[in-house]
């Protein structure tokens, strides 16, 4: 007896939560009866108004059929508490459908599990590449291009000059960003599919307040897929699928230094100088759906131009490799 009191009580308490113009009627101190019409059913809750709350009472339910289902019903724009006695060809009719949604409930998980396993096993690919250890592409800016094009030393690369130039300094030759719209266009597939691998260059700020767009591979119009730039203070900013890292050393202008980003299974490194100075520890890949790999410009926005920098030797590594190569 206990028991069916206590679970009429949840019963009404539901109702009565679940019908909000209820909850808000202002009632008068003195205690009064409210029925809700259900299928097949009447709900008699007994409210209160006690210091602005309203308190369902503990009262009996009056069942025109003994339900046998409770339902959320979806019903002139609201929820609604369905209490109802299915008749037998209702019965079937409810039965098929649960059978229905259990299910694409299983063809859901299935799909999930095989797209996990898929996107698991392409990984273990991009990883596989991680234990060989070598250059992929090397421009040393040291010679002057060929139609506004520049091969890079493996022979196997070209990158296309869009208003950078090649400049002679005490330092030696350089490939230099002095004015708007100036930018260079790398072939994409050097960051294509890289679950590990190092960038690195020398690099200067030529004044103190631009923000330098180093090198940007986009997905066009959406997003940077992977970034390396230094803001107005001199923080250096470097950013794989999404993940990014900041430098704690400032960059001081009208100064080389030697910058090295590292990506693979342990994370995200920033060198300066052979320094580790910032690292995330999450495991990070460059994938192949970005269509545009530019330095000095964001590819998405062409008003993001204008980086003041000079730029020696860049090389792009694939594989792990041991600290001293990042001193380099």
């Amino acid at each position: 007896m206990l028991f069916s009191v206590l679970f009429i009580g949840r019963i009404a308490k539901r109702c009565f939560h679940f019908f909000p113009a209820l909850r808000r009627k202002k009632f008068a101190k003195k205690q009064r009866n409210e029925s809700i019409d259900g299928t097949n059913a009447v709900v008699v809750v007994n409210v209160r108004e006690d210091k602005n709350e309203l308190i369902p009472g503990f009262f009996p339910l009056t069942f025109t059929n003994v339900p046998t289902r409770i339902m959320m019903v979806f019903e002139d724009g609201t929820w609604k508490l369905d209490l109802i006695k299915p008749t037998p060809e209702v019965a079937k009719v409810l039965e098929a459908r649960e059978v229905a949604i259990n299910k694409e409930r299983e063809a859901i998980a299935r799909y999930q599990a095989e797209r996990a396993l898929a996107e698991q096993k392409q990984l273990e690919t991009i990883y596989s590449h991680c234990t060989n250890f070598h250059l992929v592409v090397r421009w040393k800016f040291d010679r002057e291009p060929a139609g506004e094009k520049i091969k890079d030393e493996t022979g196997a690369f070209t990158a296309e000059l869009l208003g950078a130039h090649i400049v002679d300094l005490p330092e030696g030759k350089a490939l230099q960003f002095q004015a708007v719209s100036e930018a260079v266009r790398l072939p994409e597939e050097i960051l294509n599919n890289r679950g590990c691998g190092m960038i690195t260059f020398r690099f200067r700020r030529d004044d103190a307040e631009t923000q330098d767009r180093i090198l940007y591979k986009v997905l066009p119009g959406v997003f940077s897929e992977t970034g390396i730039e230094v803001g107005g203070d001199g923080r250096v900013y470097f950013s794989v699928q999404r993940n990014s890292l900041a430098s704690k050393s400032l960059l001081d202008p009208q100064k080389f230094y030697q910058l090295t980003f590292v990506w693979n299974r342990n994370g995200m490194r920033i060198y300066i100088d052979g320094k580790l100075d910032a690292t995330l520890e999450r495991p990070v890949y460059t994938s192949a759906r970005a269509t545009k790999t530019e330095m000095g410009r964001d590819p998405n926005d062409a008003l993001k131009t204008g980086s003041g920098m000079t730029i020696q030797d860049l090389r792009i590594y694939e594989g792990v490799a041991d600290e001293s190569a990042f001193a380099q």
